[in-house]
């Protein structure tokens, strides 16, 4: 990120321009997501997106760290409430959690890992 938002102002143009990435992602699919695209669901001018964010791959970096921070946060809350379970019984909860929050947010993490099946 160019430019931590420090102002809570900022800090909502910022989630505004992520929630509109992942849902042009989600609609479109990644390669055909443009930094105009995402300005205009948005709402957000791209002059103003690029002070945050130097380009479209940036955003995805973005989100997919924010995702992935969740996603361990959530997967260690399941086995912190889940202490009287065996590690046997533990480890599908957490698969099928994994596999359910893939298929969340409209497919965001499913047209991620289409796209580095590719590569």
């Amino acid at each position: 990120m160019r430019k931590k938002p420090q102002q809570q102002r900022a800090k909502i143009i910022v989630e505004n321009i992520l929630e509109a990435a992942q849902l042009c992602i989600a609609e479109q699919g990644l390669l055909q997501v443009t930094t105009p695209k995402i300005s205009e669901k948005s709402g957000v001018s791209v002059g103003s997106i690029y002070q945050y964010f130097e380009n479209k791959d940036e955003i995805i970096q973005e989100l997919l760290s924010r995702k992935s921070e969740k996603l361990g946060l959530a997967l260690k809350q399941i086995a912190i409430t889940q202490e009287g379970l065996a590690i046997e019984e533990i480890i599908p909860l957490c698969i099928q959690f994994g596999f359910d929050m893939m298929k969340a947010d409209g497919g965001f993490f499913m047209e991620i890992l289409k796209k580095l099946a590719r590569l």
